[in-house]
Protein backbone atom coordinates (compact mmCIF):
# COMPACT_ATOMS: atom_id res chain seq x y z
CA UNK A 1 0.00 0.00 0.00
CA UNK A 2 2.73 2.47 0.98
CA UNK A 3 4.78 1.58 -2.09
CA UNK A 4 1.75 2.23 -4.28
CA UNK A 5 1.15 5.64 -2.67
CA UNK A 6 4.81 6.56 -3.05
CA UNK A 7 4.76 5.50 -6.70
CA UNK A 8 1.65 7.59 -7.34
CA UNK A 9 3.15 10.59 -5.58
CA UNK A 10 6.39 10.27 -7.52
CA UNK A 11 4.49 9.99 -10.80
CA UNK A 12 2.42 13.06 -9.97
CA UNK A 13 5.55 15.05 -9.14
CA UNK A 14 7.27 14.01 -12.34
CA UNK A 15 4.27 14.82 -14.48
CA UNK A 16 3.72 18.19 -12.85
CA UNK A 17 7.36 19.15 -13.33
CA UNK A 18 7.13 18.27 -17.02
CA UNK A 19 4.21 20.59 -17.65
CA UNK A 20 5.92 23.93 -17.21
CA UNK A 21 3.91 26.94 -18.33
CA UNK A 22 4.50 30.59 -19.10
CA UNK A 23 2.34 31.43 -16.10
CA UNK A 24 4.50 29.30 -13.81
CA UNK A 25 7.63 31.02 -15.11
CA UNK A 26 6.10 34.45 -14.54
CA UNK A 27 5.09 33.49 -10.99
CA UNK A 28 8.62 32.22 -10.38
CA UNK A 29 10.07 35.49 -11.70
CA UNK A 30 7.88 37.42 -9.28
CA UNK A 31 8.83 35.12 -6.40
CA UNK A 32 12.50 35.55 -7.35
CA UNK A 33 12.23 39.34 -7.22
CA UNK A 34 10.34 39.17 -3.93
CA UNK A 35 13.00 36.90 -2.38
CA UNK A 36 15.83 39.18 -3.51
CA UNK A 37 13.91 42.14 -2.08
CA UNK A 38 13.46 40.32 1.22
CA UNK A 39 17.18 39.53 1.44
CA UNK A 40 18.13 43.15 0.76
CA UNK A 41 15.58 44.55 3.19
CA UNK A 42 17.00 42.29 5.89
CA UNK A 43 20.46 43.74 5.25
CA UNK A 44 19.15 47.31 5.41
CA UNK A 45 17.38 46.51 8.70
CA UNK A 46 20.46 44.84 10.18
CA UNK A 47 18.82 41.40 10.35
CA UNK A 48 21.28 39.80 7.91
CA UNK A 49 24.98 40.39 7.47
CA UNK A 50 25.96 41.67 4.02
CA UNK A 51 28.27 38.66 3.48
CA UNK A 52 25.41 36.23 4.20
CA UNK A 53 23.16 38.23 1.89
CA UNK A 54 25.80 38.11 -0.84
CA UNK A 55 25.86 34.33 -0.58
CA UNK A 56 22.07 34.18 -0.91
CA UNK A 57 22.12 36.64 -3.82
CA UNK A 58 24.62 34.37 -5.57
CA UNK A 59 22.22 31.44 -5.07
CA UNK A 60 19.43 33.58 -6.47
CA UNK A 61 21.64 34.29 -9.47
CA UNK A 62 21.81 30.56 -10.19
CA UNK A 63 18.03 30.33 -9.79
CA UNK A 64 17.64 33.24 -12.23
CA UNK A 65 19.60 31.30 -14.83
CA UNK A 66 17.29 28.31 -14.42
CA UNK A 67 14.19 30.48 -14.71
CA UNK A 68 15.64 32.16 -17.79
CA UNK A 69 16.33 28.79 -19.39
CA UNK A 70 12.76 27.66 -18.70
CA UNK A 71 11.44 30.90 -20.14
CA UNK A 72 13.55 30.49 -23.27
CA UNK A 73 12.47 26.89 -23.78
CA UNK A 74 8.80 27.80 -23.46
CA UNK A 75 9.11 30.87 -25.66
CA UNK A 76 10.30 28.84 -28.62
CA UNK A 77 7.00 26.93 -28.62
CA UNK A 78 4.67 29.90 -28.07
CA UNK A 79 3.08 32.35 -30.42
CA UNK A 80 3.80 36.05 -29.95
CA UNK A 81 0.16 36.49 -28.94
CA UNK A 82 0.48 33.89 -26.17
CA UNK A 83 3.63 35.51 -24.85
CA UNK A 84 2.06 38.96 -24.91
CA UNK A 85 -1.08 37.72 -23.14
CA UNK A 86 0.97 36.22 -20.32
CA UNK A 87 3.14 39.33 -20.08
CA UNK A 88 0.03 41.52 -19.88
CA UNK A 89 -1.56 39.28 -17.25
CA UNK A 90 1.41 39.60 -14.90
CA UNK A 91 2.66 43.08 -15.83
CA UNK A 92 1.31 44.81 -12.73
CA UNK A 93 2.71 42.21 -10.34
CA UNK A 94 6.11 42.18 -12.04
CA UNK A 95 6.19 45.98 -12.04
CA UNK A 96 5.40 46.17 -8.33
CA UNK A 97 7.95 43.50 -7.44
CA UNK A 98 10.60 45.24 -9.54
CA UNK A 99 9.83 48.58 -7.89
CA UNK A 100 10.11 46.97 -4.44
CA UNK A 101 13.43 45.38 -5.42
CA UNK A 102 14.88 48.69 -6.63
CA UNK A 103 13.73 50.38 -3.42
CA UNK A 104 15.43 47.65 -1.38
CA UNK A 105 18.69 48.20 -3.29
CA UNK A 106 18.39 51.91 -2.51
CA UNK A 107 17.66 51.19 1.18
CA UNK A 108 20.77 49.03 1.50
CA UNK A 109 22.86 51.67 -0.25
CA UNK A 110 21.56 54.47 1.98
CA UNK A 111 22.08 52.35 5.09
CA UNK A 112 25.80 52.14 4.32
CA UNK A 113 25.66 48.33 4.29
CA UNK A 114 26.24 47.87 0.56
CA UNK A 115 29.60 46.14 0.71
CA UNK A 116 31.81 45.33 -2.25
CA UNK A 117 30.91 41.66 -1.92
CA UNK A 118 27.18 42.41 -1.99
CA UNK A 119 27.59 44.84 -4.89
CA UNK A 120 29.52 42.23 -6.85
CA UNK A 121 26.87 39.59 -6.17
CA UNK A 122 24.13 41.95 -7.37
CA UNK A 123 26.08 42.97 -10.48
CA UNK A 124 26.55 39.35 -11.51
CA UNK A 125 22.86 38.48 -11.53
CA UNK A 126 21.07 38.03 -14.81
CA UNK A 127 17.52 38.63 -13.63
CA UNK A 128 15.02 36.17 -15.02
Amino acid sequence: MIKTLLALLLTALLLSSCSDTHEAVMRDQIAWLDEATHVLNNVAEGKTAPSDAADRIKELGREAIEIGERKQALSSDATPQELQATTNEYAEQVGQSLQNYLQAVERVTKSGKMTGELTSALENIDSP
